[in-house]
């Protein structure tokens, strides 16, 4: 027999490292699992960025407006601003009802869907961040009738 063929013959009949594929074929759904839950974890972490960086720069804005109205139009060109050309689907809202107590409140929800990791967790999820910001007294003092 020529060695070619007898070395063939001795890795068809040779059972070293079958234990070590069937381990793999074990392990790999759990793996696929962990890294499908790490994305969907650190894509819904971004969208909470997303939402809490427009809350806090309308916050912001809005509280420098010199009525409740002129603070409620900055906040919302902010919020317009801050969340034009997302992939996210993200909605907000400026409350200036409070700005004769000096607080201005902005609430940012936003929806995110996961695509091809539905397997994980099917359907979108909505994030919401508020954030509060307080109003200078003077600039209220001002600007009363």
């Amino acid at each position: 027999m020529r060695p070619l063929a007898r070395w063939f013959r001795r890795l068809l009949h040779e059972e070293r490292g079958d234990v070590a594929v069937i381990e793999t074929l074990l392990w790999l759904p759990v793996v696929v699992v962990l890294l499908g839950t790490m994305g969907v974890a650190l894509r819904q972490h971004a969208t909470a960025s997303i939402a809490q960086d427009a809350a806090e720069a309308a916050a912001r804005a809005a509280r420098s407006g010199a009525t409740a109205a002129d603070g409620r139009q900055r906040g919302e060109q902010s919020l317009a601003g801050s969340l034009a050309d997302r992939a996210e689907r993200c909605a907000g809202t400026v409350d200036t009802s409070r700005w004769d107590s000096g607080v201005v409140a902005v609430i940012v929800t936003c929806e995110t869907d996961f695509g091809g990791l539905a397997y994980v967790t099917p359907g979108p999820h909505r994030v919401t961040w508020s954030w509060t910001e307080t109003v200078d007294a003077a600039r209220i003092a001002r600007t009363a009738p």
